[in-house]
């Protein structure tokens, strides 16, 4: 009975790496932000949309661009009014993280393994 030999020179590393770039592109970054700035929205503070609809999504993160921003975010001494957004408090993305945390990292996941998948060639 003879034995038949195969040999695969396949750069597993090369594949691995080229994968990795894919899931860690801006498109895959800013899609999770997306998820992480909707999640946060009912956290955000609301009296006239201005905060909440002004928030900026980009690869690098979620920005809140009105002047008053931070000392909506810091301002634990700030009554929050909750008539439009009934969670909304300082530290939104704390008090998101800490209730849906779980539901954020599942949605994150789906989100790279399906850049995964298409990044397979």
């Amino acid at each position: 009975m003879s034995s038949i030999r195969l040999r695969c020179n396949t750069d597993i590393g090369q594949i691995l790496m080229d994968k990795l770039k894919v899931v860690d592109s801006p498109e895959v970054r800013t899609a999770i932000n997306q998820v992480y700035a909707d999640m946060c929205d009912p956290y955000v503070p609301y009296d006239m949309g201005a905060l909440a609809n002004t928030a900026q999504v980009t690869d690098k993160g979620v920005t809140y661009t009105q002047p008053y921003a931070r000392r909506q975010y810091f301002g634990e001494e700030i009554h929050h009014k909750t008539e439009y957004h009934p969670l909304a408090t300082a530290r939104w993305n704390e008090v998101m993280l800490a209730d849906h945390g779980d539901e954020f990292i599942a949605e994150a996941s789906q989100i790279i393994r399906r850049a995964f998948r298409k990044g397979e060639g």
